[in-house]
């Protein structure tokens, strides 16, 4: 398994909870849920608190290492939304929930970051109490808006130096 880059860990960092509108956020999609489509399914995007890393601090490939349990997903692919293609607020039914990114540094990963939902300011961490359509209908809202930033088995190598910019660069081929 390839190190975790050194960049990546928390090394005394502080949180920043300022997101640029034009930041992107990468997910992880295993690779089974690719081998019949040619783009990410409704599975690569699900609630509540979305796990993902953030441009600003990260790489896309930096995604591919699972900092908590000490694997490497190299196979899997990754997607990026933007902060401002987020659906925000969403509605649906007479229900209205709110969405924001929340910079939720861990030890190995500093770039770590989760996309809460909120229904009138109260964090929902469960999905009780939201409708399986609504749950349906803001994933495939959301999931409209990414695009795909590494394909399952491509192939790259790990940047170690953290980003220069929240603007996502090409990513190093091996």
């Amino acid at each position: 398994m390839p190190t975790i880059p050194s960049a990546m860990k928390s090394a005394g960092r502080f949180c920043d909870p300022l997101f640029l509108a034009d930041e992107t956020l990468f997910r992880r999609v295993p690779t089974r849920l690719w081998d019949t489509a040619d783009k990410p399914p409704i599975e690569a995007i699900d609630l509540p608190d979305i796990s993902v890393g953030r441009s600003k601090y990260g790489h896309p490939e930096w995604v591919r290492h699972d900092a908590v349990n000490g694997k490497h997903f190299d196979k899997w692919g990754v997607i990026g939304i933007v902060v401002s293609a987020i659906p925000n607020p969403f509605a649906n039914n007479g229900v209205a929930l709110e969405f924001s990114c929340v910079h939720d540094p861990l030890e190995n990963d500093y770039p770590h970051t989760e996309i809460r939902m909120f229904d009138g300011g109260e964090h929902l961490d469960r999905l009780d109490g939201i409708s399986e359509e609504m749950h349906l209908l803001w994933r495939e809202s959301a999931l409209r808006e990414v695009r795909i930033l590494l394909r399952p088995r491509q192939k790259c190598r790990d940047r170690e130096e953290c980003p220069l910019s929240h603007i996502v660069a090409e990513i190093p081929q091996v």
